[in-house]
């Protein structure tokens, strides 16, 4: 009897440990499918790869988002006081005035990640890299195939990019985009175009182009366009559905303090 009994007992711990283990290598699985659709998420909040460049057919047939939604002007994170009159550089116009800002504090530390700023020129309120010391060669314009936006067959990179930040000024973004990603195709890491081009693409309705844009816009050399980047991918993830990849971008904001804290925060309250 006494041997039954222990036998017994013997198979019913192998079958809890075997149940025990199947539990085990079950949760291991669900931990793993869960872990990768979060990574792939949030891969997906902060590298798209569907960057082909846009025709010119391709672009005019792209539609503004209502205004109400689009990035605007006021939504740049600047300081007001880098628009005193001792900053200007030249005024072109009655409408367009040209600011030179140099960074005093020309680092910035997110994270345990240094983050370095250049000097920054403004268009009115359009802030630009000032890149003025490493953009010394002519950009062939002929691939603008609409030449009417821009008649000269080669220009300087501050001609061009001061000639599509006016048409991004006048809220033309079609014949915007087309300058910057002309820019783009000589200087692909410009952070300038990056941007500008993210904004374009979102006021045109192409989010997931926007996010991978923004992503490009930043780097630790060139930190400056870092903070508006990292709220506009949230909006442009929140505006696709992509909840994970916005919320990871708003708690990044939050945990960091920044210009958007109070915007990011209402957003997340929002999803959550």
């Amino acid at each position: 009897m006494d041997e039954q009994k222990k036998s017994k007992k013997g198979k019913t711990k192998r079958l809890i440990n075997f149940l025990v283990l199947i539990l085990v290598f079950a949760v291991l699985i669900l931990f793993t499918v869960y872990g990768n659709k979060v990574y792939q998420d949030q891969t997906k909040a902060e590298i798209i790869t569907k960057q082909a460049p846009y025709s010119l057919d391709v672009i005019n047939t792209l539609e503004e988002i209502d205004k109400e939604k689009q990035i605007n002007i006021s939504d740049f994170n600047f300081n007001e006081s880098d628009f005193d009159s001792k900053n200007i550089v030249k005024v072109i116009n009655d409408t367009i005035t040209v600011y030179k800002v140099v960074k005093e504090n020309p680092s910035k530390n997110s994270g345990g990640v240094l983050f370095h700023f250049a000097d920054e020129v403004y268009l009115n309120k359009i802030k630009i890299v000032d890149y003025k010391t490493y953009r010394d060669q002519m950009i062939n314009t002929e691939s603008l195939v609409n030449q009417s936006i821009y008649n000269e067959s080669e220009s300087t990179y501050y001609d061009l990019i001061e000639s599509a930040t006016f048409s991004f000024l006048s809220r033309k973004y079609k014949e915007a985009l087309q300058k910057y990603m002309v820019i783009l195709s000589n200087y692909p890491n410009d952070v300038n175009a990056n941007f500008y081009t993210g904004i374009c693409f979102f006021n045109l309705g192409e989010f997931e182009q926007a996010v991978g844009y923004f992503d490009k816009s930043y780097s630790i050399g060139y930190g400056n366009f870092r903070e508006e980047a990292m709220w506009f991918t949230a909006l442009a993830n929140y505006e696709i559905d992509n909840l994970i990849g916005s919320r990871h971008f708003l708690k990044r904001i939050i945990k960091e303090e920044g210009y958007y804290l109070e915007p990011a925060k209402d957003l997340l309250t929002e999803i959550e």
